[in-house]
């Protein structure tokens, strides 16, 4: 059902009046764009997205449900619930939706669905007496849809023309909005990911373990390094070529992931060398897991020859007091192992 707006002829004076109302309500939205595009947590957004959109539509009950690929339609937030409610969208709710997907007007004007009954024995809200939902499509630049904006009423509400162009303006902010924020985190994960194997780089693994040692340090727990080294890797590049050798890189990289817990934090810190955090673990608990690693890489299947690795372990702070001092120390570890005939883990006394 769209909106057909009724109109009388205006007075002066409501013509101001109406001027106004529509100036105070663009200083909210420009209000609201604001702090949408300023946050960072996407949770927090979505509920100042919901609550932007209640206000403009003047209806309390609100919810956003956002569609995601392979899952469809999911509620990211919402306000006006009643305490105790379950959750939407139920079945009824879930129908109307899906007719606002492929509503020919929804991606050109703020329009108005009626909901199906309600009363079916499957429907969790078959006594709601819910009846009707204001509905915004917001999309992506490319015209994706991103999600609907619901506001739910018992009644269909009096949207006027100003109403539906601030919410029509209100859903396009919306999804350049969460265009912006996804495409953010993209390059947030590009940047601390390592290209060729998926694992985290260098950068990501010095701000993660300053954090890790502050949380010991608050819990009085441990926290141990593993530093990985690839046994006569020069050897293998030059024998079998470099794309070889980033074949072995990668399933070093798969065997670790399988190997380690999932707390454990695992890091291509450059070249032919792979770093892990592990939270929580002594030194004896560390040289078992890099005994688990190297046994492990020792046995596994590679194209063209075995592969092993020698791998130092070290403790914070039974061995080191800061970050740069349990690298060093972790690090020296694993020249001893590699000294000591590859292959093999080491500590330092």
């Amino acid at each position: 059902m769209i909106f057909i707006e009724y109109r009388s002829i205006d007075t002066a004076e409501d013509k101001i009046l109406r001027l106004e109302k529509l100036n105070s309500r663009l200083v909210n939205l420009l209000w609201v764009a604001v702090q949408i595009s300023t946050e960072k947590k996407p949770a927090t957004v979505n509920q100042i997205i919901v609550n932007g959109f209640s206000q403009l539509a003047d209806i309390p009950r609100c919810s956003m449900f956002l569609l995601e690929p392979g899952v469809g339609l999911t509620e990211a937030a919402a306000c006006g619930r009643i305490p105790g409610e379950v959750r939407w969208p139920c079945p009824a709710v879930t129908e109307m939706l899906s007719t606002a997907l492929v509503n020919p007007n929804s991606r050109t004007a703020t329009f108005c669905l009626t909901i199906p009954d309600f009363r079916c024995r499957q429907c969790p809200h078959r006594d709601c007496v819910i009846r009707v939902a204001v509905v915004c499509l917001f999309h992506s630049s490319t015209g994706e849809t991103q999600g609907i904006l619901c506001a739910f009423s018992t009644h269909c509400p009096d949207i006027n023309r100003d109403t539906q162009m601030l919410l029509d303006l209100y859903s396009n902010q919306v999804g350049l909005t969460l265009e912006n924020i996804s495409l953010n985190q993209k390059l947030q994960e590009f940047a601390f990911v390592d290209p060729l194997t998926g694992l985290y780089n260098r950068r990501h693994f010095y701000e993660r373990l300053q954090g890790e040692l502050a949380r010991s340090t608050r819990k009085n727990e441990k926290v141990s390094l593993l530093m990985i080294d690839v046994d006569d890797f020069k050897q293998y590049n030059d024998t079998f070529g470099h794309i070889a050798g980033d074949g072995v890189l990668r399933r070093l990289g798969a065997i670790l992931k399988s190997t380690v817990r999932q707390m454990d934090v695992i890091v291509r810190y450059g070249g032919e060398e792979f770093t892990v955090i592990l939270p929580e673990t002594d030194l004896t608990g560390a040289v078992a897991a890099a005994e688990h690693i190297r046994y492990n890489i020792e046995n596994a299947w590679f194209v063209n020859r075995k592969v092993t690795v020698s791998i130092g372990a070290a403790s914070f702070p039974d061995q080191a007091t800061d970050l740069n001092q349990l690298v060093e120390v972790s690090d020296r570890a694993m020249y001893a192992a590699k000294k000591a005939g590859k292959n093999q883990v080491a500590t330092i006394d």
